[in-house]
């Protein structure tokens, strides 16, 4: 959902090269969010350093946010090798496909549930869910079926799958911050082995938009 930005230029041989991602800007309030590198370049780092010892191409993935109701005051991807799991280790996703995005809303009032929409870049493969990491260390399946029967909070995804919707009451059992009209919620896209026999997508390619880039070593 991001716009394509096309850069080529050229390095001597050797040449260490510090490229920085940056998002396209939409209107009514949906920020992206750096979701990590592909390509000749890897990780969550932004900016990332490059040694042009050869051609390269590099592209950005971008994940989108937005608030339909509260207001997302801030949001960031979070390695999740930095979690600290006080809980079964086992839980852990062995995949997040767009790393783990810490959300923090704004609430009108207190107890108020807010909903926030995911833009993907690819659609979610089938053997993908949406886990929550709580502040006690532990990983949960957030599936709104599973959280509250489809009536509370939880993530539901759109038919396409391209899309998730998060709905998390204030100063509720997934809510991270004991602040009245503050919400905290670092969660992603996962996959876990254990829970689904099929193979786990690689998820490949900078689909979805960003900053692409080609270099060229000389």
């Amino acid at each position: 959902r991001q716009r394509q930005m096309c850069i080529r230029d050229s390095y001597e041989a050797g040449t260490m090269v510090t490229i920085k991602a940056l998002p396209s800007v939409r209107e009514g309030g949906i920020v992206g969010v750096f979701a990590g590198w592909r390509g000749d370049l890897r990780g969550s780092e932004n900016a990332a350093t490059i040694a042009m010892d050869s051609n390269k191409t590099v592209s950005a993935t971008f994940v989108e946010v937005g608030a339909a109701n509260g207001q997302l005051t801030s949001v960031s991807n979070v390695d999740p090798d930095t979690t600290d799991e006080t809980g079964n280790t086992r839980d852990r996703p062995s995949n997040l496909l767009y790393g783990l995005m810490e959300m923090e809303i704004e609430t009108n009032f207190t107890g108020e549930t807010a909903s926030i929409t995911v833009y993907l870049p690819n659609a979610a493969p089938p053997n993908y869910k949406w886990y929550k990491y709580t502040s006690e260390g532990l990983w949960v399946d957030f599936g709104r079926e599973v959280i509250s029967g489809g009536m509370g909070d939880g993530a539901v995804f759109n038919a396409e799958r391209t899309e998730v919707t998060l709905f998390i009451t204030d100063n509720g059992q997934y809510d991270d911050d004991p602040r009245p009209m503050i919400i905290r919620d670092p969660s992603g896209l996962g996959f876990h082995a254990s829970s689904n026999s099929a193979q786990s997508s690689s998820g490949g390619g900078g689909g979805g938009g960003g900053c692409f880039i080609s270099t060229i070593a000389e």
